[in-house]
């Protein structure tokens, strides 16, 4: 899943900001200078990095000590503040490149031949803040003069009347922020409209001349969920959707545009899947078209990660995926009950980690989607009423905060019959508490939800929640056997030392916990413990050149594989095999880590041919307690 940077606006409108910037790339360097328009009465200070040289501080023409910019003032409407600078900043772009992870999350502020990255949270450019240091909202426009070769992009939508495929240099943003975030980089463009129901919308996707060939890939895409999501949620907020190739690991989120890191831009198509471009997109209208509030807690990754990671799946006819991508979010809570850490009401405060936010916070809207169906079966997912909740969201509260309490009363006022409050338990289990049940046959859900229960094939048992609708542990005994698992309780590495295996494929192993499950890597190995392999449920079996998992045989010298099973004679224990027929396949060693939701994967070189997760059924005797009761 890829993590958005959101911008965070108060509802305050101090007035409006237009900033001038001359980029020096080579000397990683810009000069600057903004003009600030007072439209209200306010009181506040100005805060830039601290490595700004300020050159030029005017309040209405007259020039002010340059170290007064940082102190409280008073300031009435039609008040003009100038403000010049010189900043330079060069992070260290490598120190947040960790394998196996596609995020970078360490850079803020960047300018180099390599690329420029300025986030609209690292105080670029001057940010407005109140007496309790927080920001004040407000317009924000930029112009970059122009720089050969170089194609810039900022928040907003573009303001020159330019060819789509030809660089811009002005952005505006169409409601009031805090700050503006500004890319750039030598790249080469490409572009379309796309005609959705709600009008034109410009469709840019900017990469390295290196990966110019996927650029149709991102096109398609991006046509594709725009026709997709309009219906669903309302107009597109913005005038453009632009995919930007980063010159580091990154999957972020602005208004109006993404940027990903080149070698997510290069898997392409591969880099498609649901929560990866569609998720960026959608936080145009969450998080960065309705703005998540400063301190009440980050409700837009729960709502993103719904609509896209798994409202794609959902909204495929008679898929599977969507099930799936339930079950996966079980198994991973139950293999490892830390991840759930918090109330969903903390996250974005530091409080609780990504999971709460992004996986757990969908489930929380797959349980809503429940109670808002109110027992009636809709034809397929688009019809379902809980999208007409989120578009009268959204058209309610379009460029300004929203809450978790605005969230509650959309969807109680879709059901207006019901008495006042009827998701007050819901809100108060689920999003404000640490509600974290654990399957048996009498487990406590909230207010209004139904607990599924049906008979299996066997006599005397049945399966809770066969279709995984109820966020809950499962006993470990019923998880699916994953590398995230595997690794997670520890794990002791046996590798062929024989195998051609560079240091840079393997460093990730060196920073792993050591523990009782097994992770062997080479053919040797396997055959070490084959007494052991072959007691597991859902096997896998090594040959000379070749190996064979759920049922195929795979006997390709490019071919090489991923496999986990549970340990057959010790619980909570894992066993997890990795394979390669020759020796093009060990280069995949430095990436399973990114596949650690799965229980197999298979690669044909760098193509992945098959994942898939194992799954034990969820079955319990039948008891008095049970008998004759398949709903509670």
């Amino acid at each position: 899943m890829i993590a958005p940077i959101i911008i965070l606006a108060s509802t305050a409108h101090t007035g409006s900001q237009h900033i001038e910037v001359q980029m020096d790339p080579s000397n990683a360097r810009l000069t600057a200078s903004a003009e600030i328009l007072i439209q209200e009465k306010s009181r506040f200070k100005i805060d830039l990095r601290p490595t700004a040289r300020i050159t030029n501080f005017q309040i209405n023409g007259t020039a002010e000590d340059r170290d007064q910019t940082k102190m409280i003032r008073n300031y009435e409407p039609g008040d003009r503040i100038d403000v010049s600078w010189e900043l330079r900043c060069q992070e260290d772009i490598q120190a947040g490149e960790l394998p196996g992870e596609i995020h970078n999350r360490t850079v803020r502020a960047h300018i180099g031949e390599e690329g420029v990255f300025l986030s609209g949270g690292s105080r670029w450019h001057p940010q407005i803040l109140a007496e309790d240091q927080s920001p004040l909202a407000h317009e924000i426009s930029v112009r970059v003069a122009p720089q050969p070769g170089w194609f810039f992009v900022a928040s907003g939508n573009p303001q020159d009347n330019h060819p789509i495929d030809q660089p811009c240099a002005s952005w505006s943003t169409p409601f009031p922020v805090s700050g503006i975030t500004l890319v750039g980089n030598r790249h080469v463009a490409q572009g379309r409209i796309v005609d959705t129901e709600s009008g034109p919308v410009e469709v840019v996707v900017q990469t390295s001349e290196r990966n110019a060939d996927k650029s149709n890939y991102y096109l398609d895409a991006a046509e594709e969920y725009l026709q997709m999501y309009v219906p669903l949620l309302g107009a597109y907020p913005y005038r453009r959707f632009t995919v930007v190739e980063n010159f580091f690991s990154s999957g972020f989120a602005f208004p109006g545009f993404t940027t990903l890191g080149p070698r997510v831009v290069g898997m392409a198509p591969r880099s498609l899947k649901p929560g990866y471009l569609d998720h960026e997109l959608v936080h145009n209208w969450w998080g960065n078209g309705v703005f998540v509030p400063r301190q009440s807690g980050n409700w837009c990754e729960a709502i993103t990660s719904y609509c896209t990671n798994y409202g794609r799946r959902a909204l495929v006819p008679e898929s599977f995926d969507a099930q799936q991508y339930r079950r996966a979010i079980i198994n991973r809570v139950s293999l490892d009950p830390s991840l759930d850490d918090g109330p969903l009401c903390e996250f974005g405060n530091g409080k609780t980690g990504r999971f709460v936010g992004y996986e757990k916070g969908c489930f929380v809207f797959i349980m809503l989607e429940d109670l808002l169906a109110d027992g009636k079966a809709y034809p397929d997912h688009q019809s379902h009423p809980i999208w007409s909740v989120l578009r009268h969201l959204f058209a309610k509260h379009q460029g300004e905060t929203m809450n978790w309490s605005d969230i509650q009363l959309a969807f109680e006022s879709h059901l207006p019959d019901k008495e006042k409050g009827w998701l007050d338990d819901f809100f108060a289990k689920w999003v404000y508490g640490e509600h974290r049940p654990m399957t048996d046959p009498k487990m406590e859900v909230a207010q209004g939800q139904r607990l599924t229960m049906q008979a299996t094939e066997v006599p005397g048992q049945i399966q809770v929640d066969p279709e995984y609708r109820i966020y809950r542990r499962i006993p470990t005994a019923f998880t699916s056997p994953t590398i995230a698992g595997s690794l997670g309780s520890g794990v002791t590495v046996e590798m062929d030392s024989s195998l051609p295996i560079s240091q840079q494929q393997s460093a990730w192993l060196m920073q792993t916990d050591p523990g009782p499950s097994l992770l062997l890597i080479g053919e040797k190995m396997v055959q070490k413990h084959q007494d052991l392999l072959e007691q597991c449920a859902d096997p896998i079996t090594i040959e000379k050149e070749a190996f064979i998992v759920n049922g195929k045989r795979w006997s390709s010298p490019s071919q090489s594989v991923l496999h986990t099973m549970r340990h057959p004679e010790r619980e909570n224990e894992y066993i997890t095999v990795f394979h390669s027929n020759g020796d093009i396949g060990l280069n995949r060693l430095a990436l399973i880590w990114y596949y650690r939701k799965d229980t197999t994967v298979v690669w044909d070189g760098d193509q992945t041919v098959l994942r898939r997760v194992f799954e034990p059924n969820l079955t319990f005797a039948e008891s008095e307690d049970t008998a004759g009761s398949l709903q509670r």
